[in-house]
């Protein structure tokens, strides 16, 4: 898989150019406390019409359904085997 690693709390602007630039199957958003500004991201992928581009997936321990809930992700994964195995399955639908 090809990966790029944007950094902690980019603006969502560059978050936009850089989805539009590379068009990625999966996002992975890692939360450490940082709820407000992944669902304002997430809101913002929704206004660019790119929502459908990518399945959103929120990771970190304390993440729950709720939380998935409030942002509007796809999926989540509290540890990082959870993770690994939900990338592989969306991988797997989108190439074979």
């Amino acid at each position: 898989y090809e990966v790029l690693h944007m950094g902690n709390n980019v603006k969502p602007t560059l978050f936009i150019h850089q989805m539009q630039k590379f068009s990625p199957q999966v996002i992975i958003l890692i939360c450490q406390g940082n709820i407000d500004y992944i669902k304002q991201l997430i809101g913002v992928i929704r206004e660019k019409d790119l929502r459908s581009m990518a399945r959103i997936i929120l990771y970190g321990p304390e993440v729950e359904e709720a939380v998935r809930d409030e942002v509007h992700a796809d999926a989540y994964a509290a540890n990082e085997q959870d993770l690994c195995d939900m990338v592989c399955a969306i991988m797997e639908e989108t190439f074979l």
